[in-house]
């Protein structure tokens, strides 16, 4: 929130009145959208043009961590119970 909080809108409008960083609500609801995949790259423009390079450095590691860690490790876990249920 203190990194990104102070963007208004974005030039991509990714960042605009219902995804921001403004409060802890909106900033959970916006970083929530972006883990699903949908729009994080025009959140990543957005706050780029506001804040430079250390946004493309934090969307990044989000991205990898997030998507790639966290969400396969979701589906592994709901495999391997559908896999014990159905022995």
């Amino acid at each position: 929130m203190r990194a990104f909080g102070d963007i208004k809108k974005g030039y991509y409008k990714a960042i605009n009145d219902q995804s921001n960083f403004h409060d802890v609500w909106y900033a959970l609801y916006t970083l929530a959208m972006a883990e699903t995949g949908e729009g994080w790259n025009m959140l990543m423009y957005d706050t780029i043009q506001a804040k430079g390079a250390f946004a493309c450095v934090y969307w990044i590691i989000f991205v990898i961590i997030k998507m790639y860690v966290i969400l396969n490790v979701l589906t592994a876990i709901i495999f391997h119970k559908l896999e014990v249920n159905t022995r």
